[in-house]
């Protein structure tokens, strides 16, 4: 079911401080290989945003 009453788009994650991180529970992925994208740096260094490419298995 949709969460309608959340506003969605761009930077939402940053705006709720929700990002994923999909080794962890409860998605668990299991990969062979990881390589990071793109590492951007906000708010003097104090928060993050990470994309990172992953091959399974």
């Amino acid at each position: 079911m949709p969460n309608k009453d959340i506003i969605s788009g761009q930077g939402i994650g940053l705006k709720r401080r929700s990002g994923i991180n999909l080794l962890a529970a409860p998605f668990n992925l299991k990969v062979i290989e990881e390589k990071q994208l793109v590492t951007i740096s906000l708010n003097d260094n104090k928060e993050v945003i990470v994309t990172t490419i992953y091959k399974m298995f």
